[in-house]
């Protein structure tokens, strides 16, 4: 019974000898090469899809808001309350920052500048994070 306990255990030694070595390949170096680009790839893809629905999410909360005239709306509740610098402020504004040709007013267009930096900031914090 000791010879066959024996040769258990040698072979019990042997099985766990060759899977704790895995064998080399000649082509792992180019293997790993390959599935590190797949996976850079396939990230790059799912940014890209990340950002263009972000995008399109973003456009349609911006007409959301224009469509319902929100920054008229608390424009009209403050102008009871308003004082002289910011009257001339407002009048300033009117004159020199507003687009009259576009379909929109300038609330729409500050809004797409705001979201524009906000972009510009979630993509600067993309690039210190993988740097």
């Amino acid at each position: 019974m000791s010879e066959k306990s024996d040769e258990f255990r040698d072979f019990e030694a042997q099985l766990i000898q060759m899977f704790d070595a895995p064998p080399a390949f000649v082509d792992a170096d180019l293997f790993a090469s390959t599935v590190t680009q797949r996976l850079d790839r396939s990230w790059q893809v799912r940014s890209l899809v990340i950002g263009a629905t972000g995008l399109i999410g973003g456009v349609i909360a911006v007409s959301q808001i224009m469509a319902t005239n929100l920054i008229g709306r608390v424009e009209s509740l403050s102008f009871g309350s308003e004082q002289p610098l910011l009257r001339g402020l407002i009048a300033y504004g009117e004159r020199h920052l507003v687009l009259p040709s576009l379909p929109f007013g300038g609330e729409g267009l500050w809004m797409s500048a705001g979201l524009a930096g906000l972009a510009l900031v979630f993509a600067l914090t993309r690039a210190i994070e993988e740097y």
